[in-house]
């Protein structure tokens, strides 16, 4: 798990450095999509790690 942690922010790091790069275009939408993408994987991954339950994912994302 924690070796999949790290893939993704390395990669979420990587996605931010490149969209900062890059005009407003469809390269850089593409890029927005991939992080958010990314983002809900990071999200899922933390959801397992502290065991949280549907119930309680549901009360996060609200937030």
């Amino acid at each position: 798990m924690h070796y999949k942690m790290v893939k993704m922010v390395d990669k979420m790091l990587e996605l931010n450095k490149k969209k900062n790069k890059l005009p407003p275009s469809s390269k850089r939408e593409k890029t927005e999509r991939e992080i958010q993408i990314t983002d809900e994987k990071i999200d899922e991954l933390v959801y397992e790690l502290y065991e949280i339950t549907e119930e309680e994912r549901k009360i996060i994302e609200e937030e």
